[in-house]
């Protein structure tokens, strides 16, 4: 990523609560176009309900954001109404969630999902490209994988079939929210490796949200940490590693197995 690429998402103060209960407290950050980013914390530390929150997902009418802004594309994303939502959500924003089993359809195809991710394009067109993404992603054999179900898949091949899918429409954003954590660690770096390689080719930005600091090491160029509901430290990845001036981040470094 290039130091004058434009910001595409600025999130300014975002505060969420559950009912009277506030969890996130004025969080901020910027993420810039093809930038890979990284909200890193532990668990119930508040970073899958910020990033859902981006893109209306948190559990209604209990959940809501109750200030703060998140400006994509000139709009501010917490504001927009459902419809308008709705034409952002996978077209220009695309999330991979925790667990690919859940997030496929168990009783279709894998090509009938892929193809829903671009209905725009003529289905001979559509094909041909999700063949050339899978190729991409790994699979030796894109036409047999396309015939198959969910439930004939490992979990690693399930994650990178959900990589392809939020990528077929050439998104500016990828919310990547805990991918590897339901993988055995032999298959997290493949998966982040075809996630990290093929929003390159892209140019598409990457939201990593993880509480994996090793993962942010390798991969990421940014990172905010998160520490229960507040960002308490942001930088780039590689000064945050090496001198980490929070308390709670250095205990994060300090995790990481040598």
């Amino acid at each position: 990523m290039s130091d004058t690429a434009p910001v595409i998402l600025s999130a300014k103060d975002i505060s969420v609560a559950f009912g009277k209960k506030q969890v996130t407290f004025d969080v901020s950050f910027d993420i810039h176009a093809g930038e890979f980013f990284a909200l890193v914390g532990e668990s119930g530390s508040g970073k899958s309900v910020t990033s859902m929150s981006l893109l209306g997902l948190l559990p209604k009418p209990s959940a809501k954001a109750i200030s703060g802004s998140a400006m994509f594309d000139g709009k501010d994303l917490l504001k927009l109404p459902l419809p308008e939502l709705r034409k952002v959500r996978g077209k220009k924003i695309s999330m991979i969630f925790q667990e690919p089993m859940q997030a496929l359809d168990p009783v279709r195809t894998i090509q009938s999902q892929l193809l829903e991710a671009i209905p725009e394009v003529p289905k001979k067109d559509a094909l041909e490209k999700i063949c050339e993404f899978l190729k991409s992603a790994g699979f030796a054999d894109p036409e047999r994988v396309m015939r198959g179900y969910p439930c004939e898949m490992s979990g690693g091949m399930l994650q990178r079939i959900c990589i392809v899918m939020s990528l077929l429409p050439h998104p500016d954003l990828i919310i990547a929210d805990e991918p590897t954590t339901a993988l055995d660690v032999t298959v997290q770096a493949a998966v982040l490796a075809v996630l990290k390689r093929m929003a390159v080719e892209s140019h598409t930005a990457v939201l990593l949200i993880t509480h994996n600091m090793g993962l942010v090491a390798q991969y990421t160029e940014r990172v905010a940490v998160m520490y229960q509901g507040r960002i308490v430290e942001t930088g780039t990845s590689r000064d945050i590693i090496l001198h980490p001036k929070d308390a709670y981040t250095q205990r994060l470094i300090a995790a990481i197995p040598q």
